[in-house]
């Protein structure tokens, strides 16, 4: 929210927020340009939608176990009867997917869904960035927050696809943001105070003409 504000004072627009629940209905928005810019995780899929600009921090992915879980650690998720759910069409669902050989896997369609399957006893783990499952934690008494990662991946600054001017004005923002400690504050004002900034994007360099 911080972010989307320094960026509307800057080029002097109101910023109308767009609230979306699921990954399926933001990529569309894209493809249907009901929106010009948002903060997400890197992902190939969505890179056919929409162009990036540079990483602002580096998302942890990992899990939250219910009251009284056996799992204590990454390792222990991987086994015959765990019950593990992630947002659809998600980056942690993605490599889930990929990863987990043993345990039932269920895509879900958008958060609060987990929130209330946890709550119910219907799951035995949930796969979302460290910072977001964090914000679960006081609606789940007693749920925890694994240490470690199964996958950490570049949050960045994106337009819709074959918007040039934009990716460069967007990149221009956040590259200031970062420098200026604005992206700190952000994160500050968020409550993800652990959250790292990520370093400056290297600069390109522009090759002569031959």
């Amino acid at each position: 929210m911080d972010l989307a504000n320094a960026l509307g004072e800057r080029l002097g627009a109101p910023v109308e927020l767009i609230m979306y629940d699921n990954y399926v209905d933001l990529l569309e928005g894209a493809r249907l340009g009901k929106w010009d810019v948002t903060f997400l995780p890197y992902g190939e899929a969505r890179a056919k939608v929409m162009d990036y600009g540079p990483a602002y921090y580096f998302l942890e992915l990992t899990y939250i176990v219910p009251a009284h879980s056996a799992i204590r650690n990454q390792s222990d998720v991987d086994r015959a009867g765990v019950r593990v759910a992630a947002v659809e069409k998600s980056i942690s669902a993605t490599k889930l997917q990929q990863s987990l050989k043993n345990t039932t896997l269920i895509q879900v369609k958008k958060l609060a869904v987990i929130r209330e399957q946890m709550g119910a006893g219907q799951l035995d783990a949930a796969a979302a960035g460290r910072e977001t499952l964090v914000g679960l934690t006081p609606q789940l008494p007693g749920a925890r927050v694994l240490e470690g990662t199964f996958y950490a991946l570049p949050v960045s600054v994106a337009v819709p696809k074959n918007r040039p001017a934009a990716l460069a004005y967007v990149t221009d923002f956040i590259e200031n943001a970062k420098a200026t400690g604005a992206v700190r504050s952000a994160f500050d004002n968020a409550g993800f105070k652990q959250a790292a900034v990520a370093p400056a994007a290297p600069k390109q360099v522009a090759q002569p003409v031959k």
